[in-house]
């Protein structure tokens, strides 16, 4: 009994959180992250933007830095209430992405 809880502990240690998100191989932000901000995000949340169409002006994704700023909003206005992009949702692809960069990232 002992060593199934000290191996379920072991399993859940990857980011510091058990959430249940697999975190062997996360997509970083050079690799997925920034590509998915630039199609899907970008228009309304550049520093850049000639109409932001009503998006804060400190809520900005120009860079890593920027974003990872906002990791908490993310998630919770693309994943849980699921009200960005307003152009449309995200497929099952990328919320699987999303999910372990959010969880898992550098």
């Amino acid at each position: 009994m002992l060593l199934n809880v000290a191996i379920w502990l072991g399993l859940g240690c990857g980011a510091g959180k058990d959430t249940g998100i697999d975190c062997t191989n996360p997509p970083t932000y050079t690799t997925w992250t920034q590509g998915f901000l630039d199609g899907k995000c970008q228009s309304c949340h550049a520093t850049t933007a000639e109409n932001r169409h009503g998006a804060p002006p400190n809520v900005a994704f120009d860079t890593e830095t920027m974003t990872n700023e906002w990791k908490d909003r993310i998630e919770a206005t693309i994943l849980n209430k699921e009200s960005m992009p307003p152009s449309g949702g995200i497929t099952l692809e990328e919320r699987i992405l999303l999910e372990q960069w959010l969880e898992c990232g550098e």
